[in-house]
Parts: C-alpha cells; sequence; structure tokens
C-alpha cells in the first residue's frame, strides 16, 4: 500500500512528550515529523507533563466562572459585585468594581467570555479568557455613560515599573496590566484622541485602578460612534510566541500556528 506523504489528519500521532508552551510534534505515517507552533499558548506545565489549555469556563456551584485547564485560573463572581481574581499557584490578584451596581453575570455564546450588562448606568463590564491571558472590556452606549472607572485592589499589590507598565505582584506571581486599548462603535482605535489612561492612586480602603477616558471627548460623541470599548489585558508574565525554521525545512502560517516540516 502507498504511505501517504508528510501531516495526514486522523493518521499522524502525537508526539506527547514533546509538547512545549507552543509546540505540538506529530509523527507522519511516512516516519516524517511535523512541528506545530502556535501564536498563543497551548499547553501548560502540570508536573512534569504538559497538558492542553482549556479556555472555555466552567460554572461552579456558587455560580461564579472559571476556565478549565491552564497554568493560571481566573475566577469571574457570579453578580458584578463580587471579587474578580486571577491566581497562579504563587500567588493571586483580587479586585471589585467600585460603585458597581449589582447585576448578574451572563455568560457569552462563545464559552470564554461573561457579561455584566448594566454593571454601571449605560456601561457593561465584560471579561474574556483567551490561552494567553484575560481581556476586560468597559463598553460605553451613550453620551450619558461616566468616563472613569475605578476597580478596588482587595489582593496582591500593584506598582507601576519604571517603563510606565502597572505589573500586580503577590508572593511570587507577577502580571502586566496592559496599556488598554479604545476603540469607538465604528471600529476605528482613539485611544490617543480619547486620552484613555490607567491609572493607579489610593483609595480610602487601600489600592485602586482606574481606567477612564477624556469626559469631553466622550459627551462630543454621535451615537453612531458607540459602543465605546476600553480594553486592558491580564497577562502572566510568559515566554513570548516564538518560531524558527531548519534549513531544508519549509515554513507555513495557518490560523495563528505555524507548522514546520512535512
Amino acid at each position: 500500500a502507498v504511505v501517504p506523504a508528510g501531516f495526514v489528519k486522523g493518521r499522524s500521532v502525537e508526539a506527547v512528550e514533546r509538547r512545549d508552551v507552543y509546540d505540538t510534534v506529530y509523527v507522519n505515517p511516512d516516519g516524517s515529523e511535523t512541528l506545530v507552533i502556535a501564536a498563543e499558548p497551548v499547553h501548560f506545565k502540570l508536573g512534569d507533563r504538559w497538558e492542553v489549555i482549556d479556555s472555555r469556563l466552567v460554572e461552579g456551584a456558587d455560580g461564579s466562572w472559571s476556565n478549565r485547564a491552564n497554568a493560571w485560573s481566573m475566577v469571574l463572581p457570579a453578580d458584578s459585585s463580587g471579587v474578580f481574581r486571577f491566581s497562579t499557584d504563587d500567588g493571586a490578584l483580587g479586585w471589585r468594581a467600585s460603585l458597581v451596581s449589582k447585576v448578574a453575570g451572563v455568560l457569552e455564546p462563545d464559552g470564554l467570555s461573561v457579561r455584566y450588562a448594566n454593571a454601571w448606568p449605560g456601561a457593561d463590564l465584560v471579561y474574556r479568557v483567551s490561552s494567553a491571558g484575560v481581556e476586560e472590556f468597559i463598553e460605553l452606549r451613550g453620551v450619558a455613560s461616566r468616563a472613569s472607572y475605578a476597580f478596588d485592589v482587595v489582593e496582591g499589590a500593584v506598582e507601576r515599573s519604571a517603563d510606565g507598565v502597572l505589573r500586580a505582584r503577590s508572593g511570587g506571581m507577577s502580571v502586566d496590566l496592559g496599556a488598554p486599548v479604545t476603540f469607538d462603535g465604528r471600529g476605528r482605535e482613539v485611544t490617543p484622541v480619547s486620552r484613555t489612561v490607567f491609572g493607579l492612586r489610593q483609595g480610602a480602603e487601600g489600592q485602586q485602578l482606574v481606567l477612564s477616558v477624556d469626559e469631553m471627548w466622550l459627551k462630543s460623541l454621535s451615537s453612531a460612534d458607540f459602543p465605546v470599548v476600553i480594553d486592558p489585558t491580564i497577562t502572566p508574565l510568559l515566554v513570548n510566541a516564538w518560531a524558527y525554521a531548519k534549513p531544508g525545512q519549509g515554513v507555513q502560517n495557518q490560523a495563528g500556528v505555524t507548522a514546520i516540516g512535512n
């Protein structure tokens, strides 16, 4: 029988022992190998094994949601007044939305996001989990939406590094709180013109993280410019994605992955 060349779906077998954060290796029917390098993490270390990351959210007995499997855990509370908690085996960062209405979270159809509709008047709070980190979205629906949103840090501590990055530390855990990017309802990035700021201040009961846009700019928008979305990201300090190719091997990029070999 003729043995097909290269990778064959359903017949190529993964070499599980050769997994890495971004890498999956397949042994093909003809004896060749295919290395697939993803743009985002696909595996995490559990003891001495590499396990597959599963970012889908599962609901707990208390109504909260958490991601199924990763080196870190994100817990989204049942309602918007609860504590949001990002943790690893080495520490945790917990925060609570300030001056928020108590509204139930709803799992979005993608299975990766939870929306707290009208968490503030005219604004939704949304969290989306990926294999690489957690995105927070504040969706402003009109000119009556407030321009500033505060979050009380209730676990861990946040500092601003020398290069201006907000970084949370707790025990041996360190995560970057990425600079927010703001988009208008037309899909245009408006971060500079909106004067989006991710601030850190001392509140009455501890540290507060504050996301804000310029109030006069917000009130100048037309209805077609909404919703305005403010989007910061929580990123564990892991190695960055990379790819390489050995001499004589082809490199292909498809849907966020790089396949090297046959």
